[in-house]
């Protein structure tokens, strides 16, 4: 087997009950993102991604949680 390889970043993909879907960047834990609930509920699902940008691999499909 290969060695693991380390993200270089990690991205969190929300998803509109419309079905759009936005990226935002995490430099925190937890990554905070910005939802409008007026539409309904959102679902997220957060990505590794290595140096140039390919998904290392991807969490389960959520949804997000509202303060």
């Amino acid at each position: 087997k290969g060695a693991a390889v380390a993200a270089a970043s990690i991205r969190a993909v929300v998803t509109a009950p419309s079905g759009a879907q936005t990226s935002y960047a995490c430099s925190s834990d937890p990554c905070e993102v910005t939802v409008d609930d007026r539409q309904g509920t959102h679902l997220y699902q957060i990505q590794s991604l290595s140096s140039d940008g390919k998904i290392l691999n991807s969490s389960r499909t959520d949804l997000v949680s509202t303060r």
